[in-house]
């Protein structure tokens, strides 16, 4: 109740390189002909505009606003260019019984080279299994970044975290999710060059549905990192006077048959609807706020908050400024340099009819909600022997690392929460073409099988 929190807020584009730009330099993005997300092009953003007046840490991914007088000199993207060529190009060449062996391409868009799980590794480790996942440094990224935060007056951090980005490997306190190695994300078919959409889901509701259950419960564990950094904050005795904003680049849509990454179709509020919250010093003003919301308009709120002067020239409006027009469009620039105009009411009518369709699904209040998603019978729940239930002398599936589902739960072990497998011919003559997973005697999940090519 002492943050902000811009429920009707959106980002300006679906790309993170254009839609970041946006945000720290207040201004419409043109799509990529505004050039590279650098700070060459972009020279008055927040961490150049900092620079005279804070001791500035920032963490980027994919975008140098930061000044090299400021921040470390830029990562090795030259040496990542040439590895993830030869990852991309051995996708689309190799023979697929090789194929499968290399990284995934389509959970992000650079640093595809990461450690691979060592099959012969003890995957009811936890601690060994941590430290050959990919993007393993997500976690400690954040960590280090939390820790680091000190009272020292004048200062500036900025982080842009590569969470809840796909893969989505985390339970919400943290643990992982799936042994799978790979980090493939499950019902996503090959980007089509020429289609105008990249990262399309198959047409299956099933598969779109668990990707997106496992979205959430990742989306849970950013609920706890931040969690760890208000305690930060709080134990340093800083909270009240700190200006926190937390946001996103861009949202991502889970619907059979349209893209998770682009704005196509009616999915426009999952792609553009993004979290925007602000704990202000004195942390004033706080609650939910209907203010109409945009990417460029974080910066203006951040100089307005901390008395700068001589920012009019930006294209956004401080959300503190009582002469602000709230009237104005939505406007979406898409990676195909496409605009998608709307109005604030049009947008508010999509939003609040999607967050209807997705409570009508997954349910509202604890993380429980969320396993009942496709349960069209109200299955989950019974026992397995309860009158009407026929189980057979066999499983019908072969289970990837089977050896983790008999483990002992002992503390510290790891456990399997998403189940991959295949299903055997016997599989074909169930005319219902559901499965029901059960734990202990109880049925606990329903799903049903993904028909993909290879």
């Amino acid at each position: 109740k002492r943050q902000a929190w811009y429920r009707y807020h959106t980002t300006n584009s679906d790309s993170t390189l254009v839609s970041i730009p946006n945000m720290l330099s207040g201004n419409m993005p043109f799509g990529r002909d505004r050039g590279l997300p650098s700070y060459q092009v972009f020279d008055n953003n927040l961490l150049s505009l900092a620079r005279n007046s804070f001791d500035i840490q920032a963490t980027e991914h994919g975008t140098r606003l930061c000044p090299d007088t400021v921040c470390d000199p830029q990562p090795a993207y030259f040496r990542m260019l040439f590895t993830d060529s030869a990852v991309i190009l051995g996708q689309i060449w190799a023979p697929p019984e090789f194929a499968r062996h290399l990284p995934a391409t389509n959970n992000d868009w650079l640093g595809f080279l990461g450690e691979k799980v060592d099959q012969k590794q003890d995957l009811n480790n936890i601690r060994a299994f941590q430290k050959t996942i990919n993007w393993r440094t997500r976690v400690t990224q954040f960590d280090d970044f939390v820790n680091d935060i000190s009272a020292d007056p004048g200062r500036l951090y900025y982080m842009h975290s590569m969470f809840p980005h796909a893969s989505w490997r985390h339970m919400p306190d943290g643990s992982l999710l799936t042994a799978d190695p790979g980090g493939q994300i499950t019902g996503i078919s090959p980007n089509d060059p020429a289609s105008n959409y990249k990262h399309v889901w198959y047409d299956s509701d099933a598969a779109a549905r668990v990707s997106r259950q496992r979205h959430v419960l990742q989306v849970g564990f950013v609920d706890t990192m931040i969690g760890n950094l208000l305690d930060r904050l709080k134990a340093l005795g800083i909270y009240d006077e700190t200006l926190l904003v937390i946001t996103s680049d861009h949202g991502v849509s889970f619907q059979a048959g349209y893209s998770r990454r682009g704005i196509h179709g009616d999915n426009l509020p999952d792609i553009s609807g993004v979290p925007l919250f602000i704990k202000y010093p004195g942390n004033q003003p706080s609650g939910i706020i209907d203010s109409n919301a945009q990417g460029m308009d974080i910066l203006p709120t951040m100089l307005d908050t901390l008395g700068a002067k001589g920012w009019s020239e930006f294209d956004g409006q401080s959300l503190l400024d009582p002469g602000r027009d709230d009237s104005g469009e939505k406007i979406i620039y898409t990676e195909k340099k496409r605009t998608t105009q709307l109005s604030f009411d049009e947008y508010r009518d999509e939003l609040t009819r999607k967050a209807k369709m997705l409570t009508a699904e997954y349910g509202q209040g604890d993380y429980e909600s969320l396993y009942l998603a496709g349960d069209t019978t109200g299955i989950i729940g019974t026992a397995i022997d309860a009158p009407g239930i026929t189980t057979g002398e066999a499983p019908a599936v072969v289970y990837e690392y089977a050896d983790l589902l008999n483990n002992n739960h002992r503390e510290g072990a790891f456990t399997q929460y998403v189940l991959h497998g295949n299903f055997d011919g016997r599989y074909a003559d169930n005319p219902s073409q559901k499965l029901a997973v059960s734990i202990n005697g109880r049925i606990a999940a329903v799903s049903e099988p993904f028909s993909f090519p290879g």
